[in-house]
């Protein structure tokens, strides 16, 4: 096998935690993602369940164009906002679909809540063991 890939140039900021990345189906995320988990030992996951991407600490979307006959790919970190419009479009609807936006908000407190009550359950166990 020779030439499956080639990625001519790329610049992505990862944070530490749970890094999610969403785009359309044959955009080309799987092999976009298998060559930054190789480069950077990271946790990234590829998912079309909005009520997985909520929970990201890194929200990546990755779309596709031909061109000319040439495929490129382009990689957006999305900004809170970012998020929220594509939750909205995972979800079925638009980023201005009123009712999709409200679940989006929805999926995304639901998240937050979650890591508050995981850090609340970490703080209490490291207060409750003893001192070395």
């Amino acid at each position: 096998m020779r030439d499956l890939a080639l990625i001519e140039r790329a610049r992505v900021s990862l944070a530490s935690g749970f890094t999610v990345i969403s785009g359309e189906t044959g955009a080309g995320k799987s092999l976009h993602i298998d060559a930054l988990a190789l480069v950077l030992g990271a946790v990234i996951r590829v998912t079309h369940l909005p009520q997985i991407a909520a929970h990201a600490d890194v929200h990546l979307r990755i779309s596709k164009e031909v061109r000319e006959g040439r495929s490129t790919t382009e990689i957006v970190h999305l900004d809170d906002g970012g998020r929220r419009a594509e939750l909205a479009l995972m979800l079925g609807g638009s980023a201005a679909d009123a009712g999709a936006l409200a679940a989006a908000d929805e999926l995304l407190a639901r998240a937050a809540a979650a890591r508050d009550d995981e850090r609340g359950e970490a703080g209490a166990r490291s207060a409750a063991s003893p001192a070395a």
